[in-house]
């Protein structure tokens, strides 16, 4: 079998060992460094790595790394796309399904907890301050108190939004479900007045104008895409706290700047951004009522164990014609075995 890995330093380390067994076990192994992907074409993947992707059965890429339809064009012999971690946001995924394709990925428990327990912290640190304290201990000495920061938010009695509720969603809603606060929730599988434990689904309509803080858990699909934009911003109960640990380009972030200065929303914490890293003239950088992480607020020890854990099986079970462990579009699985067993 012959395996193309894109070398995103991210989580290279931890992927390293993985290629070396899956070469010792006498697969073919071809590692393409991640920075190609950002030149001129198809990603600037095609124009250098052409004669990978040409002989490429199997592709592992992490979320960032493209896998487009071009690419897939050059790659004939491709029947299977794989993600270390949950994200597929990057693969053409309509294309890869239309080819029998198969994507897998590595969404585990220990992704799916870490990111929800890491969600938590944000909101914690948004809701008292945390950063602006530490911030004016640091700064400040001759005092150690700086009353512009304000009062905190008790979380208490409060309504906690969320706005997709996948695995990580359920995770943070079963959290939070001790707090003596108001869970509600949005999603498309769940019409309104129905609950789950704790949680009651609502309308779009009323998770923004009810929530007191507001946590975006939805996937990256054209559907969602600026889903958060400004006439949204605008319905959202004045003073809201936001917080998005799911993907930038959920939200409209010129207006999402608009509402954190004019106090329409009174905080934020992000996780990601529509342009990752993050311009150095972002004006979200000069807001102090914003809690900024370079998408990796979740990456824990027991994430990026698992995470190895689980590409191997799904690279095991691949070389040997059988469904991946855990695989984002099954729909197709009974396609792809006609065409490649």
């Amino acid at each position: 079998m012959n395996i193309l890995f894109f070398r995103d330093p991210d989580v290279w380390s931890l992927l390293r060992p993985a290629a070396e067994m899956v070469r010792a076990a006498g697969h073919q192994v071809r590692v393409v460094p991640r920075r190609v992907m950002h030149g001129p074409g198809a990603g600037g993947l095609a124009d250098v790595a052409g004669d990978a992707l040409a002989a490429a059965e199997i592709i592992v890429a992490a979320p960032r790394a493209p896998v487009t339809a071009a690419m897939m064009d050059q790659a004939p012999r491709l029947r299977a796309l794989v993600s270390p971690v949950g994200g597929v946001d990057s693969f053409d995924l309509p294309e890869a399904a239309r080819r029998a394709i198969i994507v897998a990925h590595g969404g585990t428990d220990e992704q799916f907890t870490s990111m929800a327990e890491s969600t938590l912290a944000l909101l914690l640190a948004l809701a008292y301050r945390v950063p602006v304290l530490d911030h004016t201990v640091r700064a400040i000495r001759d005092g150690w108190r700086n009353p512009a920061a304000g009062p905190g938010l008790m979380l208490r009695g409060k309504t906690v939004g969320l706005w997709g509720y996948g695995p990580i969603g359920e995770r943070v809603a079963a959290r939070l479900a001790g707090w003596d606060m108001r869970l509600i929730a949005s999603t498309r599988s769940r019409a309104p007045g129905e609950t789950d434990g704790p949680v009651t689904f609502v309308d779009r309509e009323t998770l923004l104008a009810e929530s007191d803080i507001l946590s975006l858990h939805l996937r990256e699909v054209p559907e969602t895409r600026g889903v958060l934009d400004r006439a949204g911003l605008a319905q959202m109960k004045p003073g809201a706290l936001l917080v998005n640990t799911a993907r930038g380009s959920l939200v409209d972030e010129a207006a999402m700047v608009e509402a954190l200065a004019s106090g329409q929303l009174a905080g934020a914490a992000l996780d990601c951004f529509e342009i990752e890293p993050l311009p150095g003239d972002s004006p979200l950088r000069d807001l102090p009522n914003v809690i900024l992480t370079p998408h990796n607020v979740g990456h824990t020890r027991a994430l990026f164990g698992s995470m190895a854990t689980a590409l191997l099986e799904n690279l095991r079970r691949l070389a040997a014609g059988e469904a991946p462990a855990i695989a984002r579009n099954p729909e197709v699985l009974e396609a792809w075995q006609a065409r490649w067993m």
